[in-house]
């Protein structure tokens, strides 16, 4: 035991203070650091088109599927898109309450893109009946492709939400389907 005891302090003078490669503990990151992190990050590993798009097209006899806006480093290959129910908010729906689903914040949750994709496939229409939904399978598609946290200007998306006013609408905290 006492050998064991001897390695373990032997280690922890010869251990690195931090495991991360980039930058120092404490320090912010500065566009040097960004620009390293990038070059590290910036491989893709899967396909957004694929993944995402090509999905989209098998709701667009069901569902209004709309182009909102396209991540800024490539709007071609990155457009971002929201899936709503038809008449989202119109005349009589404009009564229901409504629910947001997302996917995709970061790009290493796959299984919220696709458990967003599987509930516009199977559930939003029954849904529909009772809520305006939208839903936006994934926010962050660059992160998705390169299976990262953050976007590629190393930002993280959980800590750049901006709160506005949402009334008069009722969205939904808690709805079982």
């Amino acid at each position: 035991m006492h050998a064991a005891l001897h390695a373990l302090q032997n280690y922890r003078m010869v251990a690195p203070s931090h495991f991360y490669p980039i930058g120092k503990p404490g320090v912010a990151w500065g566009e040097a650091e960004r620009a390293e992190w990038l070059s590290r990050a910036d491989v893709k590993s899967r396909s957004y088109a694929d993944d995402v798009l090509a999905q989209l097209e098998q709701f667009k006899s069901r569902f209004d599927v709309i182009q909102y806006g396209a991540l800024s480093q490539d709007t071609q290959r990155y457009p971002l898109h929201v899936v709503k129910t038809r008449d989202f908010g119109v005349g009589a729906n404009g009564d229901k309450p409504y629910i947001l689903i997302t996917g995709g914040t970061h790009g290493y949750e796959t299984s919220g893109v696709l458990g967003a994709l599987l509930f516009v496939q199977q559930h939003m229409e029954k849904s529909s009946a009772h809520y305006n939904i939208a839903v936006i399978p994934c926010v962050s598609p660059w992160s998705y492709e390169c299976i990262q946290r953050w976007n590629a200007k190393a930002i993280d998306p959980n800590r750049q939400v901006h709160v506005y006013d949402l009334a008069p609408t009722r969205w939904c905290s808690d709805v079982t389907l």
